[in-house]
C-alpha cells in the first residue's frame, strides 16, 4: 500500500481544496473506512472483501441507538429496553443509506438514496425525533455522513462523486470538495479532527486538513 502526495507530479492537480494525501491500496471500490480512536490507523474495507490498514500523521455511553431501513424510516432505540423503539420517524422517501449522531447524542445527519440530507435533533425528555433542517441536493445519493468529535463540522459521501462539508448547527455548506473519480462511499473523521478521510468507488482514499479544531 502507498501513500501519494496529491500535489505530487505523479498526481494530476486540481482546483483548490486538494486532498493532503491519497491512499492507494485496494483495487476495488473502497466501501467505508474509519479512524482508530487512539492510536495514528485508518481501516478502510473495500467491495469483494478485502480489508486495508493504513498508518496516518494523526495523534465518544449511553445504550442508545438510531437505526436506519429501506424503506426510508429511522427508529430510535433504547437497546437497555429492546420490545419497542424510543420512536419511529421517515424524513426520506427512499432508502437511509448513512447515518451519524454527534458525541452527545442530542441529534445528527442522515443521508439517503434520494436527494436530500436531513440534520436532525433528538429530545431525550420526550422520545422524539424532529427535523432540524433538511438540505435539498441537485443529485440524489448519499452514502455516507459522519460528524466530528467537536459537533462542528459534518460531512457527507455522494454518488455524485463529491464529498460536501457542512456547518454542522447551521446546516450550511462549507465545502464541496470533487477530488474523486467515482461515486463516494463513505466518509470519517479522525478522532482529534484533525484529519477527514473519504473514499470512493475509484479504489483511492483521500485525506483532507479541512477547518482543523481550534484548541
Amino acid at each position: 500500500m502507498s501513500v501519494v502526495s496529491s500535489r505530487g507530479d505523479g498526481e494530476k492537480r486540481r482546483p483548490p481544496p486538494d486532498p493532503v494525501a491519497v491512499l492507494r491500496g485496494h483495487r476495488a471500490s473502497i466501501m467505508d473506512a474509519t479512524f482508530h480512536p487512539s492510536r495514528s490507523f485508518l481501516f478502510t474495507g473495500a467491495h469483494g472483501g478485502a480489508a486495508g490498514v493504513y498508518c496516518v500523521a494523526t495523534s465518544p455511553s449511553i445504550g442508545e441507538r438510531v437505526v436506519s431501513y429501506e424503506d426510508g424510516s429511522m427508529l430510535w432505540w433504547d437497546i437497555r429496553k429492546p420490545v419497542t423503539p424510543l420512536c419511529s420517524v421517515k424524513f426520506h422517501s427512499e432508502a437511509v443509506l448513512s447515518l451519524a449522531l454527534d458525541g452527545l447524542c442530542n441529534g445528527g445527519i442522515s443521508g439517503a438514496a434520494d436527494n436530500k440530507v436531513v440534520l436532525f435533533h433528538l429530545d431525550h425528555r420526550k422520545g422524539t425525533c424532529t427535523i432540524r433542517k433538511e438540505i435539498s441536493l441537485d443529485h440524489p445519493g448519499t452514502a455516507g455522513t459522519s460528524i466530528r468529535a467537536d459537533s462542528k463540522i459534518a460531512a457527507t459521501a455522494g454518488w455524485d462523486q463529491r464529498v460536501r462539508v457542512y456547518n454542522y448547527w447551521k446546516g450550511n455548506a462549507l465545502a464541496i470538495l470533487k477530488y474523486h473519480s467515482g461515486l463516494c462511499n463513505a466518509v470519517t473523521f479522525s478522532t482529534d479532527g484533525k484529519l477527514m478521510a473519504s473514499c470512493s468507488q475509484d479504489s483511492t482514499v483521500a485525506l483532507w486538513d479541512l477547518y482543523p479544531p481550534r484548541i
